[in-house]
């Protein structure tokens, strides 16, 4: 079909539908306070091995434990309720993050999740979120940093990369506050003649907020 000025026509792109762009799920992953307990029917983890991967009782899986190990996983059964009983045997130790901490401006919230997303699937070890003079305030105070949002970006990150781990997670009310820290440690590591972490450490699973 052509325009009215002889060129070729090409129809507008249309979307589709949301769930065609899910997330690729190249590991089951699991807190530690699960193990032991069978998915749920609705799990979106269990969804995925039996309506997916087609998988039934006596099929294997690439899985691992969140902070821990990763190995695989054997569907054992499947409960009349629709609940997925299974076992893991996990002997690697995950891969080290790369040696990287970046810091970042508090974008918009609606990027937050992609940025952390993505920031995690790429392996570094840790991600700062600073407020900046010419940023949005509000930003600061996205939900996503208390509802368990940021923590669920983290983990598909992960997922995506076949990893167990996820970079430790901080935010700062602007880039003075890591900066000053900065030169102190730098300090005390001249006086002491030993290397200083710039950085408190925080587990896996937290999110260190500095006020």
């Amino acid at each position: 079909m052509l325009t009215g000025s002889g060129l070729p026509y090409h129809p507008p792109f249309i979307p589709k539908p949301f769930a065609w762009y899910i997330f690729p799920v190249n590991l089951i992953l699991f807190e530690p306070q699960e193990l032991g307990q069978p998915l749920p029917l609705r799990d979106d983890r269990a969804i995925h091995l039996l309506k997916v991967l087609h998988k039934k009782p006596g099929d294997s899986f690439d899985a691992g434990v969140l902070g821990g190990k990763l190995g695989t996983g054997t569907i054992e059964s499947i409960g009349t309720d629709g609940t997925l009983a299974y076992v893991l045997d996990l002997p690697a130790e995950p891969l080290p993050r790369l040696p990287i901490r970046l810091a970042v401006g508090f974008p918009r919230p609606i990027q937050i999740r992609r940025l952390l997303r993505d920031l995690s699937n790429l392996g570094l070890c840790a991600v700062d979120l600073m407020g900046t003079d010419l940023g949005e305030k509000s930003y600061r105070d996205t939900k996503l940093l208390t509802d368990g949002g940021a923590q669920a970006a983290l983990i598909e990150g992960a997922v995506q990369a076949r990893d167990t781990t996820i970079p430790a997670l901080a935010t700062y009310p602007s880039l003075d506050r890591p900066l000053n820290k900065r030169r102190l440690c730098a300090a005390i590591g001249k006086q002491l003649g030993v290397p200083v972490a710039l950085f408190t450490q925080v587990g896996p699973h937290q999110i260190h907020r500095a006020e």
